[in-house]
C-alpha cells in the first residue's frame, strides 16, 4: 500500500490569493439615479398628464381644445390669489383672452361692460404634492376623480371637450380642469 497519492489526485495550491466577492464589486454601492421632482418648469407636462389620466378615467375620452387650454392655464394662475369658483375671475380670464361667447348686457336690456364667458364647467384643485411629473399628475387627477361633486361633470360623456391648466407656486400645485358640452373654440 502506497502512502503517496498519484499525481492526478494531488491538490495544488496557488500562490495567488483567491479573489473574494468584495474585491470584484465596486467599493461603493451603485448610486440610484436621483428622483426628478416636478416643479414650475414642468407645469405644462403635469397638465398634459392630468388630461391623460382624466381621459383614462372617463368612459369616453374628451377632446382637448387649444383655446380652452389657454383659458384653463389662465384660470390656474388666478387660483394662486383666489382659490375659488369666482364668476368675476372666470369672466376676467375669458375677456382677457377674448375666449368663448361674447356677451353684451345692453342687448338684453342690462347695463355693464361687455364680457366673454367660456361656457365651461370647471373643477379646481390645490395640493402640495411632491413627486415626478407623472406622480403629481396622477394625484391631481385622482383628487378630482374622487370628488363626487366634480366628477359628475368632469367624467360625464355630456362634456366632450376638455382642457387642463396647471401652475406651481410656493410648493403648491394649482389645477383648473375645464369641460364644455360644445366646442367653445368655435364660438
Amino acid at each position: 500500500m502506497s502512502t503517496t497519492e498519484p499525481e492526478s489526485e494531488k491538490i495544488t495550491e496557488s500562490t495567488t490569493p483567491p479573489q473574494t466577492e468584495s474585491e470584484t464589486e465596486p467599493a461603493e454601492p451603485p448610486s440610484e439615479p436621483e428622483k426628478s421632482y416636478a416643479g414650475a418648469e414642468d407645469a405644462r407636462a403635469v397638465a398634459d398628464k392630468v388630461l391623460e389620466y382624466i381621459n383614462s378615467f372617463r368612459t369616453s375620452p374628451a377632446v382637448k381644445l387649444p383655446g380652452l387650454t389657454s383659458y384653463a392655464e389662465y384660470r390656474s394662475r388666478q387660483l394662486i390669489g383666489n382659490f375659488a369658483h369666482d364668476t368675476n375671475d372666470e369672466r376676467a380670464a375669458a375677456t382677457t383672452l377674448q375666449y368663448g361667447e361674447y356677451v353684451d348686457p345692453s342687448v338684453y336690456g342690462g347695463s355693464g361692460e361687455p364680457y366673454y364667458r367660456a361656457n365651461a364647467n370647471e373643477a379646481i384643485a390645490k395640493a402640495g404634492y411632491a413627486g415626478t411629473v407623472d406622480e403629481v399628475a396622477y394625484k391631481l387627477a385622482t383628487l378630482v376623480k374622487n370628488s363626487a361633486e366634480h366628477w359628475c361633470y368632469i367624467g360625464s360623456a355630456e362634456y366632450g371637450y376638455i382642457a387642463v391648466g396647471v401652475t406651481y407656486e410656493s410648493g403648491m400645485w394649482y389645477c383648473d380642469i375645464a369641460v364644455a358640452a360644445e366646442n367653445t373654440d368655435n364660438l
